[in-house]
């Protein structure tokens, strides 16, 4: 194999080949390194918005990329993780699935059709989450959603990981742990993996009501570990890095 040859080939594959080429002889003719550092930096959005709008539209989501920014998914994502997502549809999300089809869930509360189950660890006693919240009990975790006498759904951690828009205005990546058929149309309900996310999402108010499709980002379909860990330092935890961190439960950084 003629190696060189090949890597003659494989600069065409570099789209800043053609910046050299064509562009950099008409704007800075003269060889400037100011203006050829401006140039290429604009090039470099450019050719970032084109592949990542590229790469949306492959994947059949308009956030084809994500960084995870907090613990709530740990063990299984950690902050600073970037994740690649894909378009979902709830109708074939792979969770156990109940039918209230007299229900129109939109943004009606999680208390007026379900009751979460969980179970207190020191003890082992089952009991509704919210008495195990007024009672300020030992930690706890929602095991279960009970919709009737007859329809009760065990929560597992092998649902599709889901990219929704929460009522908190950001995106949430969280686990779908129960699908819902409602009077027209599929909704879900969402959990993060961590022990510190004892709640479901519905219950713990971090969304106001189940999820229906227009709330859908995309599902995580691979994750790099850590790479987007500087922008979180740059943008998240810049003040603490400067001063100090000041919260008593640690740094959100290693």
């Amino acid at each position: 194999m003629d190696f060189k040859k090949l890597k003659e080939n494989l600069k065409w594959l570099d789209p800043f080949t053609y910046v050299d080429l064509y562009v950099m002889p008409k704007l800075n003719p003269q060889k400037s390194e100011v203006i050829s550092t401006i140039v290429y930096l604009v090039f470099a959005f450019v050719f970032a918005f084109v592949l990542y709008n590229f790469f949306g539209f492959v994947l059949g989501t308009q956030a084809p990329l994500v960084i995870v920014v907090s613990g709530s998914m740990e063990p299984v994502m950690y902050r600073g993780d970037i994740v690649v997502i894909s378009g979902a549809k709830l109708e074939e999300l792979n969770v156990p699935q109940v039918e209230l089809n007299n229900f129109d869930l939109d943004q009606t509360p999680l208390a007026n059709y379900a009751m979460p189950v969980c179970v207190e660890k020191d003890s082992g006693r089952q009991e509704s989450c919210e008495n195990l919240l007024q009672q300020g009990t030992g930690p706890f975790e929602t095991t279960a959603v009970k919709f009737s006498e007859t329809q009760t759904v065990n929560i597992h951690k092998d649902g599709e990981i889901l990219v929704y828009n929460s009522s908190l205005g950001q995106p949430v990546i969280h686990r779908s742990v129960v699908k819902i058929k409602g009077l027209d149309k599929t909704y879900v309900l969402t959990k993060g993996d961590s022990v510190f996310n004892p709640l479901i999402d519905q219950q713990a108010g971090i969304t106001s009501g189940a999820l229906t499709q227009d709330q859908i980002v995309g599902k995580a379909i691979f994750r790099v570990p850590l790479l987007g860990y500087i922008k979180l330092l740059l943008f998240d935890d810049l003040p603490a890095l400067i001063f100090g961190c000041k919260n008593p439960q640690g740094c959100p950084f290693p």
